[in-house]
């Protein structure tokens, strides 16, 4: 960056060191510094959102989320990061048609299956379509 204070790339990359290394706030800089310097980079959003995320600002992180999808409207793990930020917000059906719509473009994505099973978990779908069985354990809930 000292050389070329206008490269994305390196600002995105050093930002990405600092977010490897948990200085979150170096981090986020970081990647608002890309953003600035690139808009339409999805990844930079997405990243801020993770970190807004991790701090629990889900608000923050529906904002970026949406921003970086317009940018990148095929990117799984971005459609299954804005459903875990709808869950946390308890906003189920939203979430549920985010972790379809990763689904759709890849069928095999696991965390999106896991996802939608905290979704189901959360509106209590679970419990009335599989009943305990005498004699069973009762499964810990997960959210």
């Amino acid at each position: 960056l000292s050389l070329d204070p206008e490269h994305q790339g390196a600002a995105f990359s050093l930002a990405l060191t600092y977010k490897q290394m948990d200085r979150l706030a170096d981090a986020e800089a970081g990647f608002e510094r890309a953003r600035q310097l690139d808009p339409r980079s999805g990844k930079a959003h997405w990243q801020l959102a993770d970190i807004w995320m991790q701090r629990g600002d889900f608000a923050r992180a529906e904002g970026a989320l949406t921003a970086a999808l317009s940018l990148n409207v095929d990117r799984p793990a971005f459609l299954v990061k804005l459903g875990e930020c709808y869950i946390e917000l308890k906003r189920h059906d939203e979430a549920e048609k985010a972790l379809h719509d990763a689904l759709t473009l890849k069928p095999d994505l696991l965390v999106a299956h896991y996802d939608l099973g905290l979704v189901h978990e959360a509106r209590g779908e679970h419990a009335a379509k599989h009943p305990t069985r005498p004699g069973r354990p009762t499964r810990r809930r997960l959210v």
